[in-house]
């Protein structure tokens, strides 16, 4: 659906995906690495009618210089974004919400997750108070959870670094609860090197439906 064609596209990562339905298409936010000895990841955006063709919009100004669909990142200690769109919001400035990884001393030490917002899902501005939530080098997944009545994001478990999935909220998307261990390794999962990378999660009727490296759950009512 989406294949490398620039230089910052020598390398895929994660992705979010939206239907909205406010502008009538979809919307897709993905990672990408450049080429070179000094690589560089970014959030790349996108669109499409039907979700299965998609087009890479010019997102620069025509006198920007360099034309290019990059809206985010840009460095080697940002990683991991997922981004989605807030319609509680009453501040529109902050209508597309981003938690991403990021090491702000640039060595997993500091491995950590960070906020940053959008009035279009295209121009993006970093929370000045960054980071909010300790540790995480894996695709973030952030969301407004309306049974809740707070937002929610599901993440690495850390520090240290280890492979087990977590949750955590927030009523203001600044201030992050500890986090809580959904899913961990147990002995069954040794024969066959199991690892919990990282969940995408979402509301579905009075349930939550997880995916996790292919294999999906049903996370039940809670």
């Amino acid at each position: 659906l989406i294949v490398p064609e620039k230089d910052w596209e020598e390398r895929f990562g994660f992705s979010s995906v939206m239907f909205d339905q406010e502008e009538g298409f979809y919307k897709m936010w993905y990672g990408a690495w450049s080429s070179g000895e000094d690589k560089k990841h970014y959030v790349c955006y996108a669109t499409s009618a039907d979700g299965i063709t998609w087009k890479k919009p010019i997102t620069t100004p025509w006198n920007a210089g360099e034309h290019h669909n990059k809206v985010f990142g840009g460095t080697k200690e940002f990683n991991c974004a997922g981004v989605f769109k807030d319609p509680n919001d009453p501040d529109g400035e902050k209508r597309y919400k981003m938690v991403y990884s990021d090491y702000p001393d640039g060595t997993s030490k500091t491995a950590s997750s960070s906020a940053a917002y959008s009035p279009d899902g295209i121009h993006w501005v970093p929370y000045e108070g960054n980071p909010l939530i300790p540790f995480s080098d894996s695709h973030c997944c952030p969301f407004w959870d309306a049974r809740r009545g707070r937002y929610v994001c599901y993440l690495r478990y850390g520090p240290p670094n280890t492979r087990m999935i977590s949750m955590t909220e927030s009523e203001d998307f600044v201030s992050w609860s500890p986090k809580i261990t959904l899913f961990r390794r147990e002995a069954m999962d040794e024969p066959w090197s199991t690892v919990l990378y990282q969940m995408e999660v979402m509301p579905y009727g009075n349930h939550y439906i997880g995916s996790h490296d292919g294999n999906f759950y049903a996370l039940g009512p809670g």
